[in-house]
């Protein structure tokens, strides 16, 4: 804009002082650039941006779709189906990593204590995401912050068996905190206990593992509260079950498998290992806790090709 006002001004004077065909070629000039300055201007003036705001054009509106990570989203939780909780905010969702700056805006700046801002937030499963068709969106105050697991996203999927679908819940920002040693990433879990999804094959296992036919439909809910039905009954098995389905849970999970170096095991490989090292145990009399590196070591002695 000031290169344009400055050939102008030296465009006038030119055209002032000279004579002939100088004259012309600086009128001409003159004429031309002084346009291109005025319109310039008021085009500027159409498409301004607020000085020093965090400004973000307002797309269409959408439903469904890849969300951008800067990107405001103008969806309303009326139509939401509202998630259930219980308070513990025990929900992890992924990927805050990659929208710092988001959260950052949400919660304010990072502080010395951090944060424990409790929110709204609306999980929009994206059908047309080009690298996941059940990418299921976190947004909270029109802004991405992360997305659910593709596990958890999957389940969410194939139980609403609705694409574009949308879910509420409460949240909770974390981390944000700032000192003399360092910093902290900001996180956010959910208020949410998924006791309507289908049981995951973990779950399934608890009525074998207890001799018992799997029930049809068997939810997560149903599982959990006939565990806590043997408990509150006192049945012994209970803790021989927690104990494996404990050890099984990190050994088939991508942290377990890059701890001990193995390839994944499949739960009947699991389970035999379990009921050997029991079996044994109980020969020798040995009534120690046992934990994963137990179980980990009989698996591997039973099936070496798990080793990598």
């Amino acid at each position: 804009m000031l290169a344009g006002v400055l050939i102008v001004i030296c465009s006038a004077l030119i055209w002032l002082v000279s004579e002939g065909i100088i004259a012309w070629v600086s009128g001409a000039a003159f004429l031309f650039f002084g346009a291109v300055v005025v319109n310039g201007f008021l085009s500027g003036k159409k498409g301004e941006e607020p000085a020093g705001s965090d400004w973000l054009p307002t797309p269409p509106p959408v439903r469904s779709g890849p969300v951008s990570p800067r990107q405001t989203m103008p969806v309303s939780s009326d139509s939401a189906v509202a998630l259930e909780g219980d308070g513990s905010y025990s929900f992890d969702i992924v990927g805050e990593s990659y929208y710092q700056e988001e959260l950052k805006r949400i919660a304010g700046p990072k502080q010395e204590k951090g944060k424990a801002l409790e929110c709204e937030a609306l999980i929009i499963h994206e059908p047309d995401n080009p690298h996941d068709r059940n990418a299921c969106a976190v947004i909270i105050d029109g802004r991405k912050v992360g997305h659910l697991s593709k596990q958890d996203a999957k389940d969410q999927v194939s139980f609403r068996q609705s694409p574009g679908f949308s879910l509420s819940a409460k949240a909770l920002i974390t981390g944000g905190w700032s000192d003399r040693r360092g910093e902290g990433s900001y996180g956010v879990r959910l208020d949410y206990v998924p006791r309507e999804l289908p049981a995951r094959p973990l779950e399934n296992e608890l009525y074998r593992f207890m001799g018992q036919k799997v029930p049809r439909n068997l939810s997560r809910g149903d599982a959990w509260d006939f565990e806590r039905s043997l408990a509150e009954a006192g049945d012994e098995r209970v803790g021989l079950w927690r104990t494996f389905r404990d050890a099984a849970e990190y050994l088939q999970s991508p942290e377990g498998r890059e701890d001990y170096d193995i390839k994944k095991p499949s739960l009947k490989q699991l389970r035999e290992t379990y009921a050997s090292l029991l079996e044994e145990r109980k020969g020798e009399g040995d009534t120690s806790p046992m934990d994963d590196a137990d179980i980990h070591e009989k698996l591997v002695d039973l099936f070496p090709d798990l080793e990598k």
